[in-house]
């Protein structure tokens, strides 16, 4: 029989796989001895390789520099998060989403409302909370790609995605 645990917390991607696929869910998350993750494949290196690429420009462009010890700089984002198998094929991929994402004034546009932000954004942390439905109580936690307070005092949250680059369609 198989030994089971309790979640510390629900995440996003998750809850995702719970609603999906409910034995892959308990196979990541409830079981005691979890099988081993899977290595990171050509998409979720791109998307690493792309979040890289626009957190290095926006902290240098929003702040003058890459942070503490470096931490924003793009070859040491890209290496912490682009699995060595993955890297040649994800820094070009990486860089063509975020040239196209630029050429097409995303960027442009999230700078803009980046400076008007109330307070500095954020990159690279957790951030958490509980949901409660009648007697019951869900830790949650996420990990934004960046987070602030737009101009109206409203929390926004981006979790960048580059959904079907390595599609064939």
């Amino acid at each position: 029989m198989y030994k089971i645990r309790m979640p510390e917390f629900l995440s996003p991607s998750a809850i995702k796989i719970f609603e999906s696929d409910l034995e892959d869910y308990a196979v990541k998350y409830l079981l005691q001895k979890r099988p081993p993750r899977m290595p990171q494949t050509e998409p979720m290196a791109v998307g690493s390789a792309f979040d890289a690429y626009v957190k290095s420009y926006l902290h240098y462009n929003l702040f003058g520099n890459y942070g503490p010890e470096g931490r924003y700089r793009l070859d040491r984002i890209f290496e912490e998060q682009v699995e060595p198998h993955n890297r040649d094929y994800a820094k070009q991929a990486g860089r063509h989403c975020f040239s196209e994402y630029q050429s097409r004034g995303a960027l442009a546009d999230l700078m803009t409302e980046l400076q008007k932000a109330i307070g500095p954004p954020r990159f690279e942390f957790s951030i958490s909370g509980t949901i409660r439905l009648d007697e019951y109580e869900a830790p949650l936690l996420g990990k934004p790609d960046c987070y602030f307070t737009n101009d109206q005092g409203v929390r926004v949250v981006y979790d960048w995605k580059v959904n079907g680059y390595c599609s064939n369609r």
